[in-house]
């Protein structure tokens, strides 16, 4: 729990390789408890973060995340429509 934790301040970076390597760090975890610190980053400004959120998301969330996601099927950018679809897949798979 105390690694998740200090994963989850990587998740707070400015520096977006950092966000990145947090995210992809609890992919490999067994995480929930992690979900709530990557929800904001749904809302980033930066289309990679964002993708990378829904793909962790898609691995550490359940059901409950779905309605976050949503939204995003509604990005102009097709590759983030994408990312929050397959989420979206995988959740309701669980």
């Amino acid at each position: 729990q105390a690694d998740i934790s200090s994963i989850c301040t990587l998740l707070k970076s400015t520096d977006l390789d950092t966000v990145t390597d947090g995210l992809k760090a609890l992919r490999g975890l067994d995480a929930p408890s992690a979900v709530p610190d990557i929800l904001p980053l749904l809302k980033h400004a930066n289309s990679h973060i964002v993708r990378d959120a829904c793909r962790t998301l898609a691995v550490l969330g359940n059901k409950d995340i779905i309605p976050h996601l949503e939204p995003l099927l509604k990005s102009p950018e097709p590759a983030v429509q994408k990312d929050a679809q397959d989420a979206i897949v995988a959740l309701r798979a669980k």
